[in-house]
């Protein structure tokens, strides 16, 4: 049962005391317990070290052949706050909950003391942290933790509530909605909203900060639940966008001759096709897994890609620099990958 009111405690001027609110590792938290669920995999990326990435990438071990995947685990822990629309998990002193206490962005937000109305829930819960940053971290660094919440160790923590406060775009509601079964429960409040759990469910990463490989479990995950959109695909060949800023409607001409190779516009913000009507999710999902091709530029766009089955995604750089993000999910996905600039667009094109 969740009783919804509002903390006046919240509100008050020292609800943190005089002491400034730091960021506390999770695994120095006393009496939090670990649960391992194993994974853990070494994904060949023998394509990234060619790429034009920027140096920041590369001094932080995301360029080389190879990308090693961290193992599964989430930790119990009992009085603490989530913190919807902050996607932060909070103990009693205002401290916040990190999986390291190098979370630079997490900085600001240690100043900050919560404030809106709260839930008191009386089981276990989790909270769906969507990253402030872009499209691409929500569907492959957010959503698998949401997933872990499925699996049969956590069992006797069921029923697990999972909060959340919006998704991304229609791909990550389609795939955020169907980690509800038996287990799992999905329940959106409004931002600001702070969740009391008896239990709290918190996530270690299980995908590399910056980049693009996938776990070899959330892969299997993901096409399970794409076999259900039911759909036929809208194209073969898709141009994918997101957005009206995105970076490959700054080249018209790209989109011109991608027309003329047969490839079909969608944009994945509002699932419109070639400019003309609109697809649902189950068609959205239905058309990236049936696409033979896929062609785009921006991370968020490419990172759709998530659920592609047998596409050969090319990346076009607009710009001078790429992160080895879209290429290290490709390999992943075990995709061939092809990196282009906008000058040698019409030669890979002939020979898709």
């Amino acid at each position: 049962m969740v009783a919804e009111r509002v903390s006046e405690a919240f509100r008050a001027v020292g609800r943190f005391g005089r002491r400034r609110p730091s960021i506390v590792p999770v695994g120095r938290i006393p009496d939090s317990e670990l649960i391992r669920l194993g994974g853990g995999d070494l994904i060949p990326t023998p394509m990234v070290p060619d790429l034009p990435t920027a140096d920041e990438a590369c001094q932080r071990g995301l360029c080389g052949e190879s990308l090693a995947l961290p193992p599964a685990g989430v930790r119990l822990l009992r009085d603490v706050e989530l913190c919807a629309g902050e996607d932060v998990v909070r103990m009693s002193d205002g401290s916040i909950v990190a999986n390291n206490a190098s979370a630079a962005h997490l900085s600001e937000l240690a100043r900050q003391g919560p404030g809106g109305p709260v839930l008191d829930h009386e089981g276990t819960a989790a909270l769906h942290m969507v990253p402030a940053n872009g499209v691409f971290e929500s569907l492959v660094e957010a959503l698998p933790p949401a997933v872990l919440m499925q699996h049969p160790a956590l069992h006797p923590q069921a029923p697990v509530t999972v909060f959340y406060t919006r998704a991304a775009t229609m791909l990550e509601d389609y795939l955020l909605n169907r980690v509800a079964n038996r287990q799992v429960s999905i329940q959106r409040v409004g931002a600001g909203t702070v969740i009391r759990p008896a239990l709290a469910v918190f996530a270690a990463p299980v995908a590399r900060e910056g980049a693009g490989a996938l776990p070899r479990w959330y892969r299997r995950w993901v096409d399970e639940q794409a076999a259900g959109s039911g759909a036929e695909p809208a194209a073969r060949k898709v141009v994918l966008t997101h957005g009206p800023d995105d970076l490959y409607l700054k080249e018209p001409a790209l989109l011109e001759a991608a027309a003329a190779a047969g490839f079909v516009h969608v944009d994945t913000v509002t699932g419109a096709v070639d400019g003309d009507g609109a697809l649902d999710a189950d068609e959205l999902v239905a058309t990236l897994r049936g696409a033979s091709a896929v062609l785009g530029s921006s991370d968020d766009a490419l990172g759709h890609c998530v659920i592609a089955k047998r596409a050969h995604i090319v990346q076009v750089a607009i710009e001078s620099e790429v992160t080895p993000r879209v290429a290290q999910l490709a390999a992943s996905r075990s995709l061939p990958y092809t990196f282009t600039r906008a000058v040698g667009l019409p030669e890979v094109l002939e020979a898709l």
